[in-house]
């Protein structure tokens, strides 16, 4: 409980939604994206979403756009370690896992592990339609993550936009 007060003033303080946009067109406007002059990197980010899961903590998600790869990018802030290795969407099947990184925090009674999913460009176009319900596997737990299709559509129609 203590995790999940922390977390939501933390993500209060910098901005973070707590639930999804409500609409396409909300979803539309909190997509921003930037391109990085060196590297030529085009990168769109929708809103970030923050939900409670039942491992005794808790995840922030948001949609990206790297270029031409679309991502769902994840944050797990846990109690205990989880391994999250590999995750499926009950309407397209699987995702590709891709790890950032694993963080203990220190002074801190959680840890955080950072990953990506990776989102086909036909699967994208049937989560605008059905949204995300992905459920992510783990060595040690599984944690399920949602996103409305309002979200996906106000997202790939800005992302369409670069």
């Amino acid at each position: 409980m203590r995790l999940l007060i922390i977390a939501i003033l933390f993500l209060s303080v910098i901005g973070c939604s707590l639930i999804p946009p409500k609409t396409a067109e909300e979803a539309y406007k909190k997509t921003t994206f930037t391109v990085d002059e060196y590297s030529k990197t085009k990168l769109v980010e929708g809103p970030s979403v923050f939900m409670s899961i039942s491992l005794g903590g808790a995840v922030t998600i948001f949609m990206r756009k790297v270029n031409e790869s679309y991502q769902l990018h994840v944050t797990a802030h846990l109690d205990s370690w989880c391994f999250f290795n590999s995750a499926v969407d009950k309407n397209v099947g699987s995702l590709a896992y891709t790890k950032i990184r694993d963080l203990p925090r220190k002074g801190y009674s959680f840890h955080e592990e950072e990953f990506f999913l990776t989102i086909s460009e036909s699967q994208i176009v049937r989560m605008a339609e059905v949204g995300l319900d992905a459920k992510i596997y783990g060595r040690d737990c599984e944690a399920i993550v949602s996103l409305p299709p309002v979200y996906i559509q106000g997202f790939v129609k800005r992302a369409s936009e670069l």
